[in-house]
């Protein structure tokens, strides 16, 4: 019994030491949400309620910094927690009904039903009221019914003004602009020492444009309370979107003078500094609020942010791993590595980061978004729809989904599909009342990508008008002038192409897309001094050193195309010494192999990058070569490692189809699906029709394979008269192969006739066969 009492006593001492320690940690979070350090505050709020899982308070503070962080189905879900735990508080329950208004598509009856509740416990809470006028608007209810609730909570309590505010602002979006500004007036009357009644009076004012008058009230809600926050930030972005920029640097200073030269503080600075270009000077106040504050994670992801937009990899990388020593689970670093792995073309590292960072964050809109981008960049394009579910689950109205999936629908090979969805984001996007810079920017994208689809599919006219439209739209960017340099290229006015590659430069002057197609325009026009002469100085005036192999490469193409090839492999040398990673030189290297004969050479080069970074390109580019050496088992080992990594790739899938049919006595049925698969992801490719047909030829399915070799041959014809392609004769002698196997020797006859014809696009081997056959018949 004695025992047993000291047990319990111990108990209940870990249990009051447990619940101390909890309320410290939230109290420490208050603290922090008090300061506006809303990552430490969860990181203070989640410790609590590892301590002690039933404490509200917790999750209610929990909320409160997801809330402010903008990761609202957090919020929601802490204020669902808390509610289970205590499910009386009105407070809470009216916070998280105004959250399930918020989202989108807004939770219409979890809200009809938590004003119910609130309601029947007390009729006359007025923020209950608010919520339901709000409701309301939400479902389409008449101006006099809205009107008549928000009334009666301002009847309820006449002297609370967050009542009237909600009511002008109902009437401000209608219009009503007068009644609006009385019921402004009126809460001004309650109280005129009201810092925050000035600061929506302002508001209500920029809003009509009476722009002086907005400034006197923004003025004044500052004078009133110098210590309200609110009021500096709605008066800054006020003269950001009027263009005063130095007002609104001015009111940041009065800020850090009035409030302190805290990190947060700081940081509202640099970032406005971001939004208007002055990149340098952010950069230099996020690196003096670490030097006071070394584990501040904001200014970090901020740097991390700068640098990933500068192409600064390594300095991007320094700080999400200095993030993450701080917190392995940190999502928001994990996804910022993620982007360096993308930046360097490694798809892989990238998803191993995303998958991590959505385990601990499943609704992170940046976090799917890159994992979408990351599957689109390995070619997957079903792993990238089954992520693009996700993000339109959680953001029904994000209108980049639409632009993804048009990604996606081009990844496949259906243009008119990716043409649809494009053009429905630009109709949506055009009626859209809120024409903000994100809104343009998508219309941008939306314009370029229509006019490289019709670009890729030879309708000049077409290409032109959207790549036009999409440079009209500010800001202009190199890539408006590469889109349209690459126009002119095709149409082969290159003396235009060189022009707006130029004007590409003069906006980037280290944009690798268009110096690369100035170069490549150089060179093919055999302007070989010229385009030299523009990359030594690209290679002279280069600051990031990221870029120098990618320059060399290029170097080295213009040393090939001039046959210098000593030269060219030096280039290459060059551009392994500065980063080994860098897949393009082995590729280039390789080919320069290839081309000399040298396949055991360039295979060696192809492994050496492989143990660095297992690609699927480079497998099956490996395979490839095996095939010239007619090794077929190393190259369907190759072939089956590409797959492996990526099992979407098209090329992997019908070279390995075509191996199993014609080299390795495989099973025909895997290379049979092999077959239909690469089909399914790239419909409109001849040769993969070619091999379907080998596949239903060798497992004696005749009629389908004469339907397929058909296919691969109008495809062909289809692609060679909008290219500068050769017709493949090939596939004609293939299916007089086929029409020989079901006694059709007349049509057999013509396709050989038709076959030898084309023979200088023929191998000797293949011509020769060609002309057996026909004697033979």
């Amino acid at each position: 019994m004695k025992s047993r009492l000291v047990i319990i006593v111990i108990s209940s001492i870990i249990y009051l030491s447990c619940i101390n320690n909890a309320q410290k940690y939230v109290q420490l979070g208050e603290e922090f949400l008090q300061k506006r350090k809303y990552e430490r505050a969860v990181m203070a709020f989640r410790t609590a309620i590892d301590v002690n899982p039933s404490l509200v308070d917790a999750y209610d503070g929990l909320a409160k910094a997801y809330q402010a962080l903008g990761q609202i189905s957090e919020a929601i879900a802490s204020l669902e927690k808390a509610l289970r735990i205590n499910p009386e508080n009105l407070e809470m329950k009216t916070r998280l009904a105004a959250l399930y208004l918020s989202v989108s598509p807004p939770q219409l009856s979890e809200t009809e039903k938590i004003i119910n509740e609130i309601l029947s416990t007390n009729p006359n809470y007025a923020d209950a009221h608010i919520l339901k006028a709000n409701l309301l608007i939400k479902t389409g209810a008449s101006e006099d019914e809205i009107l008549k609730v928000f009334n009666y909570a301002i009847q309820l309590e006449p002297q609370r003004q967050e009542s009237y505010f909600a009511l002008a602002r109902f009437l401000t979006q209608r219009q009503r602009y007068k009644e609006a500004e009385d019921i402004l007036k009126r809460a001004l009357n309650i109280n005129e020492k009201a810092a925050n009644a000035y600061l929506e009076y302002g508001v209500f004012l920029s809003t009509v444009s009476r722009i002086g008058e907005a400034e006197k009230m923004f003025e004044k809600s500052i004078d009133i309370n110098p210590q309200f926050y609110q009021a500096y930030e709605v008066t800054a972005n006020f003269y950001l979107s009027n263009g005063e920029l130095n007002k609104a640097e001015q009111i940041y200073t009065k800020l850090i003078e009035n409030l302190g030269s805290t990190a947060e503080n700081l940081t509202d600075l640099a970032r406005f500094y971001l939004k208007i270009g002055r990149e340098n000077d952010a950069i230099n106040i996020f690196e003096k609020i670490l030097q006071q504050e070394p584990e501040y994670t904001v200014a970090r992801y901020h740097l991390a942010e700068i640098y990933l937009m500068r192409g600064e990899l390594e300095k991007a990388r320094k700080e999400t791993e200095n993030l993450l020593a701080y917190d392995e689970k940190d999502s928001r670093a994990l996804i910022l590595r993620a982007r360096t792995f993308l930046q360097e073309n490694d798809p892989l590292q990238a998803i191993k980061d995303l998958d991590l960072a959505l385990k601990i964050q499943p609704s992170s809109k940046a976090g799917i978004f890159y994992m979408i981008q990351a599957y689109l960049d390995l070619g997957q394009s079903e792993k990238a729809e089954l992520y693009l579910g996700d993000l339109q689950k959680y953001y029904p109205d994000y209108p980049y989904s639409k632009l993804l999936r048009a990604q996606i629908e081009t990844l496949r090979g259906n243009n008119e599909r990716a043409l649809q969805e494009l053009t429905q984001l630009l109709e949506v996007s055009k009626s859209s009342i809120d024409q903000t810079q994100e809104i343009r920017d998508l219309r941008k994208k939306a314009l370029s990508a229509q006019g490289l689809i019709f670009l890729e599919q030879r309708k000049f006219e077409e290409a032109e008008k959207k790549l036009l439209e999409a440079a009209s739209l500010k800001p202009t960017l190199a890539s408006d002038m590469t889109n349209l340099a690459k126009l002119q290229f095709l149409k082969k006015n290159f003396p235009e192409a060189i022009k707006l590659y130029e004007k590409a430069l003069e906006l980037d002057k280290m944009n690798l897309d268009a110096l690369s197609g100035l170069i490549n325009t150089l060179k093919f026009n055999k302007k070989f001094t010229q385009a030299h002469e523009k990359l030594q100085k690209a290679i002279d005036e280069n600051t990031e050193i990221k870029l120098l192999p990618a320059f060399h490469v290029l170097k080295s193409q213009l040393f090939q195309a001039e046959g210098r090839i000593s030269e060219a492999s030096e280039e290459l040398e060059k551009a392994i010494k500065i980063n080994q990673n860098y897949l393009p030189t082995y590729i280039a290297y390789a080919e320069i192999l290839t081309a000399q004969g040298r396949i055991d050479e360039a295979l060696a080069k192809y492994q050496e990058v492989l143990q660095r970074r297992p690609s699927p390109g480079l497998y099956v580019l490996a395979g490839i070569l095996e095939e010239l050496r007619k090794n077929w088992q190393e190259a369907e080992k190759n072939y089956r490692k590409a797959l492996e990594i990526n099992p979407d790739n098209p090329i992997a899938a019908n070279n390995l189809a075509w191996l199993i049919a014609t080299q390795t006595q495989g099973n025909l049925d895997e290379a049979l699906s092999l077959a239909q698969n690469a089909i399914e992801k790239i419909p409109n490719e001849p040769a993969f029709f070619d091999t379907l047909g080998m596949v239903y030829l060798k497992k004696g399915l005749y009629s389908q394979a004469i339907e397929s070799f058909r296919r691969a041959i109008l495809l062909d014809e289809t692609k060679s008269k909008s290219s500068t392609d050769n017709l493949n004769p090939t596939y004609r002698l293939r299916l007089a192969h086929a029409l020989i196997q079901i006694g059709d020797k007349t049509q057999a006859k013509k396709e050989l006739e038709l076959t030898i014809k084309m023979e200088r696009f023929l191998k000797p081997e293949d011509l020769y066969q060609a002309k057996n056959l026909l004697r033979s018949l």
